[in-house]
């Protein structure tokens, strides 16, 4: 199955939240509106998320593996 090139908000949350961690289509809008979150293109009013750009972003948000929250 081929990579989609480009997802819809609400794709682009299924996919955050089926490979990393719980993010919902409205934080994604929060984010897109105060910043933080994951690079987005805009295709008319439809924001929109390559998955290379998703994969960035929670790369960036996990820590190095521990063994205790004292190891953070």
């Amino acid at each position: 199955m081929t990579q989609r090139r480009y997802l819809h908000r609400a794709e682009a949350a299924q996919y955050l939240t089926d490979r990393y961690f719980p993010v919902s289509e409205q934080r994604l809008a929060v984010y897109a509106r105060l910043g933080g979150g994951p690079v987005f293109q805009k295709a008319g009013r439809l924001p929109i998320y390559k998955p290379k750009n998703l994969d960035s972003w929670a790369r960036s948000k996990l820590s190095q593996p521990v063994r205790s929250n004292a190891d953070i």
